[in-house]
């Protein structure tokens, strides 16, 4: 295993890349070893963290995140460190694709309950897709996300909602409910789509809703969520969109059905046929 003072060698006569690989590479083959403490420090104080978690050019974002979370057990101010520095670099050299890259490690990390408060303040990143990871990231750290459920962007609504799927807590149920009145339709497709993995029956009422909605976009949505769950008792419901009016519509329930004929069983794409005729 390398100690501090191999590193410090090593840095100063081999590529550095080369040398951070190994250094990740040895950590999470050994998670548990005494020396990742002092590694992790060193690590932050020497301004290594960024290439170790973000260069995909020394480890995969698989294995940062790995890496990311024994850190996180030395230290968990190293998430922290780590955060600020790529949040307070120099806007420009790609800095939002940092960000971005950032925000999927620690996702895969789960390290976002550390960073709640932190990751807030992205919300107010001129980047569309910046803000939108955040609710993601946010979700799925399983933190408390309801003011991301009033954020005026729908797609960091959307995407707070999909981070609570498979949650089974009240606190998730209860948003997911919330969501349901929201006035964008992929944030009540996410909702809907979420509660029916729960179990919660009474979405059924609301997808039906949707499927038979005066707006167009609605009845995609409700094809996108039957073609997700690929449950029997949608087959009918999946029939009448496949003869809708709007060609859009037509299409998402087409690819709701190849997706259920590629994962389900095949009497139940034969009971969308037979339905479909019956239309």
């Amino acid at each position: 295993m390398l100690s501090t003072a191999d590193l410090v060698r090593k840095l100063r006569s081999e590529p550095k890349p080369q040398v951070l690989r190994e250094l990740g590479l040895e950590i999470v083959t050994f998670p548990d070893h005494p020396r990742n403490r002092d590694l992790a420090h060193f690590a932050v104080s020497h301004d290594l963290m960024s290439d170790l978690i973000l260069s995909r050019s020394v480890l995969d974002r698989t294995t940062a995140a790995t890496l990311l979370k024994i850190f996180m057990k030395c230290d968990t101010g190293v998430a922290q460190s780590l955060f600020k520095r790529t949040l307070t670099a120099p806007e420009g050299n790609g800095t939002d694709a940092i960000v971005l890259e950032l925000l999927a490690t620690m996702d895969e990390a789960g390290v976002g309950p550390h960073l709640g408060a932190a990751l807030v303040q992205l919300l107010r990143s001129c980047d569309d897709k910046v803000r939108s990871k955040v609710a993601l990231v946010l979700g799925h750290s399983r933190f408390n996300i309801g003011w991301a459920l009033q954020h005026t962007d729908r797609r960091v609504r959307a995407n707070a909602v999909e981070g609570l799927w498979k949650i089974d807590s009240p606190g998730a149920r209860r948003m997911l409910y919330q969501a349901l009145m929201d006035s964008d339709n992929r944030v009540r497709g996410n909702a809907i789509y979420g509660l029916l993995l729960l179990n919660e029956r009474s979405a059924l009422a609301h997808l039906r809703r949707m499927a038979t909605g005066t707006y167009a976009k609605d009845r995609a949505t409700a094809a996108w969520v039957i073609g997700g769950l690929g449950w029997p008792e949608l087959m009918a419901d999946l029939s009448v969109l496949l003869v809708d009016k709007d060609a859009a519509v037509v299409r998402q329930a087409t690819r709701a059905l190849e997706q259920i004929r590629g994962g389900a069983s095949e009497s139940v794409a034969n009971s969308v046929d037979k339905n479909r005729m019956a239309v």
